[in-house]
């Protein structure tokens, strides 16, 4: 897997579902629940990543544009 380019960051973030759950097309709560709290798990799990990643694409948005 690709995993570091000069000047690319690359930042991949993965959750592991249990089979036959968390389908795109299930709408249903239990379905919904379930996502929610494995994204949940996902960012707790990559907290330090993600405040990482928001460091660098916020960075220099308070400066003027020329």
């Amino acid at each position: 897997m690709l995993k570091k380019l000069p000047q690319v960051t690359l930042f991949r973030f993965d959750v592991e579902l249990d089979r036959n759950k968390g389908g795109i097309d299930d709408g249903s709560t239990e379905n919904i629940e379930y996502l929610f709290k494995k994204g949940m798990e996902m960012w707790d799990k990559n907290l330090s990543e993600i405040n990482k990643f928001v460091r660098l694409i916020t960075a220099g948005k308070n400066k003027p544009a020329k």
